[in-house]
């Protein structure tokens, strides 16, 4: 995108949608996704057009590339009451669902096609089947264990030994049989799943390597998902005012009891931008390619 500055231009990139855009097309696209080097402000528009501070602040709150947001260990750094650490704790499937969907992502950490929303329709529709027969699988083998139980505990002591050893026996089995596939896929998840959002953030692994992702997530599945969490949600941090970031800790407790109500997505405004045309009724569909924009409309502060 150009904008003038001092009889200057200042570019920086955008990457064009899926599907292309035409000259002329008005788009909506993130505005200051990488920082301007050299420059303090920059004239966002025409003569009229207000001037638009860049400052530390803004860059990190809107460019958070390179790094994470918080530590591995930050779980509470937003106030005791955020429901992202409570989730991870408690019901940390819920969490995992909802980054998921926050990164438009699949069961498995893959990206979200077109083409895949049919077969994965289908394969959700299996999966809430599945976990409906295990359920009652694992009820049913419950409620046998617990009339074997009290009858153990009723009959006398010359009771025969191999028939408490039966009923722990089946316990047992039953338990692995409906624990262990889930636990493998949960772990796949929240490797891939963090793997994922390095490379979409363009975070840098650690000292461990490429072995980062299992080794956390091997650990300390709970803190991971509450880093992931935190580093995806950007919807709040984006619509917050003052007099809310003052009464965050009331925010979030409020947040807290309201786990099961449905909540609208709400996408961060962006400024529009329409395309320079280089040449009339022409297109661009490459979606690696980059145009230059020109700012329409200042960013609402």
């Amino acid at each position: 995108s150009d904008s003038p500055l001092n009889n200057q231009s200042v570019t920086f990139p955008v990457k064009v949608p899926s599907g292309g855009v035409s000259a002329g097309e008005t788009m909506r696209v993130p505005l200051l996704a990488y920082p301007l080097e050299g420059h303090d402000t920059f004239d966002v528009g025409d003569s009229d057009a207000s001037l638009l501070s860049i400052d530390a602040e803004h860059l990190e709150k809107y460019d958070n590339r390179g790094k994470w947001k918080a530590g591995i260990c930050s779980c509470l750094e937003r106030g005791i009451f955020h429901p992202n650490p409570w989730s991870a704790w408690l019901c940390p499937q819920i969490l995992l669902g909802q980054i998921l969907m926050q990164t438009n992502l699949v069961s498995l950490a893959k990206p979200t096609a077109s083409c895949q929303r049919k077969n994965s329709s289908k394969l959700s529709k299996c999966l809430l089947w599945t976990f409906r027969i295990l359920l009652c699988i694992g009820i049913a083998a419950y409620l046998n264990f617990t009339l074997y139980q009290n009858e153990v505990l009723t009959l006398s002591h010359g009771m025969e030994p191999t028939r408490a050893l039966e009923v722990f026996w089946w316990q047992e089995l039953v338990s692995l049989v409906l624990t262990l596939p889930m636990s493998i896929w949960a772990l796949v998840v929240v490797v891939r799943l963090r793997r994922t959002i390095r490379e979409r953030y363009e975070i840098p692994p650690g000292s461990l390597g490429k072995s980062e992702d299992l080794v956390c997530a091997i650990c300390c599945a709970c803190c991971v998902l509450s880093q992931m969490a935190h580093q995806t949600d950007d919807c709040d941090e984006l619509n917050l005012t003052t007099s809310e970031k003052q009464n965050d800790d009331n925010a979030n407790s409020k947040r807290l009891f309201g786990w099961f109500r449905k909540q609208p997505r709400i996408t961060p405004s962006l400024p529009l931008v329409t395309t320079t045309p280089p040449s009339p009724s022409n297109s661009t569909a490459s979606d690696n390619s980059h145009l230059r924009y020109r700012l329409l409309s200042p960013p609402s502060s």
